[in-house]
């Protein structure tokens, strides 16, 4: 969630060795095809919307070419000039709007664990039950999000 531009990077450098992602499905199953090496540029785009013609069209029309979703996330890729990137958001304001949608989701992800949380960890304290396997697992999850949310903020220093 908070390393997109590592998995654009990857997606880059498997179509520079002639795999190129032509779909996603279930949980980050990448689906590709073998061709010739192509210099493409990937990105991601975080959107709560449907899939609408109109979302489309505005990628499309700016050139870049619409592969799949997973989840709110948008797969889009464009040939590359050279070793140039190119962006999907040529303003500061609109990557950090992104990311500030982005947290919010973190957030409520982040309370939606912090609450179960809490309630195993004070009937550990206080009632002497055992620690469950669900509260690990709550509490790794909190800890995972709080650094995706700690990453994220770090990124809109533009």
């Amino acid at each position: 969630m908070w390393q997109d531009d590592l998995e654009e990077k990857w997606l880059r450098n498997m179509s520079l060795s002639g795999w190129h992602l032509v779909g996603i499905s279930s949980l980050i199953k990448y689906h590709f095809v073998k061709g010739d090496p192509e210099n493409y540029n990937y990105k991601l785009d975080f959107v709560y919307v449907s899939d609408t013609e109109d979302y489309i069209d505005i990628f499309e029309n700016a050139g870049w070419e619409y592969i799949d979703k997973m989840f709110i996330w948008r797969y889009f890729r464009k040939h590359a000039k050279a070793s140039e990137t190119e962006e999907i958001y040529t303003d500061n304001q609109s990557k950090i709007d992104r990311n500030k949608s982005i947290i919010k989701m973190l957030y409520g992800a982040l309370l939606i664990n912090i609450v179960p949380s809490s309630v195993f960890i004070f009937n550990y304290l206080f009632k002497h039950d055992g620690i469950q396997n669900v509260t690990i697992l709550n509490v790794l999850a909190s800890i995972v999000l709080g650094y995706a949310i700690y990453k994220i903020k770090n990124k809109m220093k533009y």
